[in-house]
């Protein structure tokens, strides 16, 4: 089962995780013009954010490394949402809308610190894909996953 849980995580993440910057970018970009170059270098950044864990995980290379790898993509996103033309955008729009986006940049900052950290758990530490550790990613995973596709239809439905 070790191989089989860690192979269905990155399959859901290397699908959801895209996703979600997606969805933040088009959450954004309808309070304002932001340029689509913004949506290429974030969904490019969170592929090879899954892909260094990933690549580290499988013994590519060390897996420090590719977690390493993983959070220099993800601050690159949190980066972005956080002093990028996301946020310049999001701060003139309306209240319900730059409270869902501080909920949604809470999530992908706190939601999926998770990450690593189980990481450093599960590989640096050496505790491997223990029943503990396989229900934390699973909790995280169902949490940051869903929580964000929430807080985007609860702004829509005051918007509307």
């Amino acid at each position: 089962t070790q191989q089989l849980t860690g192979a269905h995580r990155y399959v859901g993440w290397f699908v959801v995780h895209p996703l979600q910057v997606m969805a933040v970018f088009f959450f954004a970009r309808n309070t304002g013009v932001i340029p689509v170059g913004i949506f290429w270098r974030m969904l490019i950044a969170v592929l090879l954010m899954v892909l260094g864990r990933y690549l580290g995980d499988a013994t590519y290379f060390n897996p420090t490394l590719g977690v390493l790898i993983s959070i220099a993509f993800w601050l690159y996103i949190l980066g972005e949402m956080y002093f990028g033309r996301m946020a310049d955008s999001i701060y003139k729009s309306s209240r319900p809308i730059r409270r869902g986006y501080f909920w949604i940049r809470l999530i992908m900052t706190i939601g999926w610190a998770i990450y690593p950290i189980l990481h450093f758990v599960d590989v640096v530490i050496g505790a491997g894909h223990n029943g503990a550790v396989v229900v934390l990613y699973t909790l995280a995973d169902l949490i940051n996953l869903m929580t964000v596709s929430m807080i985007i239809l609860a702004v829509a439905g005051k918007e509307s």
